[in-house]
């Protein structure tokens, strides 16, 4: 019996760099919206799950640092 370890891999890899790639499309367009970046919104446009987002490390600080950027400053005099 063959062993498709390697190709198995390959294929794995290459479903992960593309799904990176879609996430990162659907990021970089959010980023243009005046809404606020979440997740839940990311993973919807993107079509990808939210764990799979907070388990990425070349999103996850992206991800953050655009929400913290995203949120809108109140004011202390209500």
């Amino acid at each position: 019996m063959a062993d498709h370890t390697e190709r198995l891999r390959q294929a794995a890899r290459a479903r992960h760099e593309a799904t990176l790639d879609k996430a990162t499309a659907a990021l970089r367009s959010l980023a243009g919206t005046p809404e606020p970046i979440t997740f839940g919104r990311l993973a919807q446009t993107a079509g990808v799950s939210r764990s799979w987002l907070y388990r990425q490390p070349e999103l996850r600080p992206q991800i953050e640092q655009l929400r913290q950027s995203s949120r809108p400053t109140r004011s202390s005099v209500p």
